[in-house]
């Protein structure tokens, strides 16, 4: 019998397995950490750098979301955005405790880069596990107006990276590196920075006067500068490979020569609109973002390395038959306003001349009009990103490139559209669309991802291919839904509106279930924005169900029939809806629940204990205090990692009837708006029930 592939790669010579795994993407190394073989190499490779994104330090957030690989997660702009750096694979964590959780669970996982929100992180993880900040770079991404800090940057680890510091009376660890910080503060300790290589100063627009000390070994600067009525020469190290710099002009804009910084290869000046005439730079940079009106047959073409251009505009004549450099891998072009000037239509057409080696092209702005029949595409597009305005119908005749791989296009009439057998991404934003019919969705045999939202599309009856994993219907209003897609993972009905007359029964393929009364920038509570679920039937398969704010009643969970037919659930959130009844709507398979914002009624002492494998639980806001001082105990299981008790009104007397004392792992609480809670009278009565409580959260 032959030997597997993982028997034959774990034969290899270790140079080679951890070359063949630096070149597997994150979404496949998160599923093979916890294999015996080759779990070990997958840790290694994702710890090369570790982010930890939240800094509400109100929320723990918990173990791990479901990880689910869609097949479009790299993204191109992002490549191309940054051309020659090497791609840095990286584990996020939304909290620093799930980190130190993860860290426990893989006690041999050595991060490479660890970036931390603030320093109050740093010391969390400084208790837990100090020896795994020895062999790490420090990153912080915040810092404040705190004395104590000067004792952690002390501790001895390798800070590296430290984000925005005002004025303070003390220096920096010399191993810093990378830097945002005031000039004065660049002034009071100059001795401090020789060995910088990467600064920003934010907030303060500087004059070339003030500029009298720069850290000679700059990489990359970022800073405003003011001119003012007479040139004066500002000399930047010519180490500088990338550069922003903004300009405030006072009167007008003198020449300014950057031409001397022979290695700068990244030049960025978005904030105002400044001449390519009157600022000159090295030929030789590779990526340019300039906010210019002033555009010439060679603006852009005296720099022959061009890779990536942005270009911030507002009259877009660069559409109108300006050239690029053929080497161009990305081009973004965006629509700027002004208060005083209504936008004027700006066509692209057949005067637009992107580059023949074009990868990724977006044109964003409202002054863009679309003549999809004119424009001409290079063969080489990837990426293809279009928002503007109009009312063309002729969509079916644009010309996309037979290799493109993701299309999106924002605010547009759209009958149909011609997409090659390779588009794995389609995104439709605010479009009005006539029927999805003639999208042949089931012949895109690469297609993985469509998302088609804020539409008003009336009746769907689609069907889609065995690569598709990802559909979003939200924000939109359908009368009656019919999908059939036999692998679909996660399906988002955000804010849909689907005649609640017609059943939807979502195909058993899928894990993860969104529909969110609100989405990102709306109101929770915006009547327009509403949900109707009462008529679904459920994946069999659901292990994750998010509906927050989606007036949600108890009998809309009866007839989903959660216990039952989704056996396999490990996530429910179900915060701000209009639950009252909670006591057999849910299987014992939970990790995380959170029925916060609800008016719950919890049916005994022991309903949340029942829940084995619950590590997270939400119940803020759902007035526990009249529970607890009609002298009922609340229990929970021994698994119990998190637990929220926001603005539930208790005081000392009604907390010891939260009965925690079998909860050994439990690490974090949040006491948030619970005025009458004496916080250390809480915290010494918890020491020695919960060892690992590394954070209680307590806010008046």
């Amino acid at each position: 019998m032959s030997k597997s592939f993982i028997d034959q790669l774990v034969e290899l010579p270790l140079e080679i397995i951890h070359s063949i795994f630096s070149n597997i993407p994150d979404r496949y190394l998160h599923t093979y950490i916890d294999n015996p073989l080759i779990g070990t190499y997958a840790l290694d490779t994702l710890f090369s750098k570790v982010t930890i994104e939240s800094n509400d330090t109100d929320h723990y957030w918990g173990p791990p979301d479901i990880h689910i690989p869609i097949g479009d997660e790299l993204d191109i702009s992002n490549a191309y955005f940054a051309p020659g750096l090497p791609e840095v694979h990286e584990i996020r964590f939304e909290h620093v405790y799930h980190f130190l959780d993860f860290l426990d669970k893989y006690p041999n996982s050595n991060p490479k880069i660890i970036s931390f929100n603030d320093l109050n992180e740093v010391l969390a993880a400084h208790k837990a596990h100090p020896n795994k900040l020895k062999v790490a770079d420090i990153q912080v991404r915040n810092l404040y107006s705190d004395r104590s800090e000067e004792g952690i940057l002390n501790l001895p680890y390798k800070f590296l990276k430290l984000g925005y510091t005002e004025h303070r009376d003390y220096g920096f660890p010399t191993t810093v590196r990378d830097v945002e910080l005031s000039h004065t503060t660049l002034l009071i300790f100059p001795g401090y920075y020789d060995d910088l290589q990467m600064l920003r100063i934010p907030h303060y627009g500087l004059k070339a006067e003030e500029l009298r000390y720069i850290p000679p070994k700059l990489q990359s600067l970022s800073m405003t500068l003011i001119l003012e009525d007479s040139p004066r020469e500002v000399k930047l190290p010519i180490s500088l490979r990338s550069l922003e710099l903004e300009f405030i002009i006072d009167v007008r804009f003198f020449p300014f020569d950057l031409s001397y910084l022979v290695n700068l290869k990244s030049f960025t000046s978005l904030q105002n609109s400044i001449s390519l005439s009157s600022v000159s730079l090295p030929k030789s940079i590779t990526s340019l973002s300039i906010y210019t009106d002033d555009i010439q047959p060679d603006t852009f073409t005296q720099f022959s390395n061009l890779r990536r251009l942005k270009i911030h505009t507002v009259y877009g004549e660069m559409v109108y038959g300006i050239p690029f450099p053929e080497g161009l891998l990305l081009l973004f072009i965006e629509g700027a306003y002004l208060e005083y000037r209504l936008p004027q239509d700006v066509e692209v057409g057949k005067d637009f001349l992107p580059p023949p080696n074009l990868k990724f092209l977006k044109v964003d702005g409202d002054q863009f009009v679309f003549a999809p029949e004119d424009m001409e595409l290079p063969p080489s597009l990837e990426y293809l990103k279009l928002r503007g305005y109009g009312e063309q119908l002729d969509w079916p005749f644009l010309k996309l490139p037979s290799h493109i791989s993701k299309v999106s296009i924002s605010q547009q009439d759209i009958e149909s559209l011609n997409l090659p057998r390779t588009v794995t991404t389609l995104k439709l934003t605010a479009c009005t669309l006539y029927s999805l019919d003639y999208f042949n969705f089931e012949k895109l045999i690469s297609l993985v991802k469509v998302s088609i939202r804020d539409t008003r599309i009336g009746y769907i009856d689609c069907r889609f291919g065995p690569s598709l994993n990802y559909l979003s219907f939200a924000g939109s209003y359908i009368s009656r839904i019919s999908i059939v897609a036999p692998n679909l993972k996660i399906l988002d009905l955000s804010c849909h509106n689907i005649d609640s007359a017609y059943p939807f029964k979502m195909p058993d393929s899928v894990i993860y279930f969104r529909m969110n009364g609100y989405m990102k920038g709306g109101s929770p509570f915006d009547p327009r924005q509403t949900v109707e679920g009462s008529n679904m039937v459920l994946s069999k398969s659901l292990r994750n169900l998010t509906a927050e704010a989606a007036n949600l009643t108890s009998e809309t969970l009866k007839k989903w029939n959660l216990r039952s037919r989704c056996k396999h659930l490990e996530i429910v959130n179900l915060g701000r809806n209009l639950i009252t009844k909670i006591d057999s709507h849910f299987p014992p398979s939970l990790r995380i629940l959170d029925l916060s914002s609800n008016k719950i009624i919890i049916p005994n002492s022991r309903f949340f204990k029942g829940f084995k494998q619950l590590e997270v639980l939400r119940i803020g806001d759902v007035a526990l205090d009249n529970y607890l001082t009609g002298r009922y105990c609340l229990e929970f299981p021994d698994s119990l990692v998190e637990l929220d008790l926001r603005g539930n009104g208790l005081d000392n007397k009604s907390f010891k009837h939260m009965k925690l004392s079998n909860c050994k792992g439990l690490r974090f609480i949040n006491l948030t708006r619970n005025p009458n809670c004496d916080i250390v009278t809480i915290i010494t009565g918890l020491q020695e029930t919960c060892p690992l409580l590394s954070r209680l959260s307590y806010r008046e």
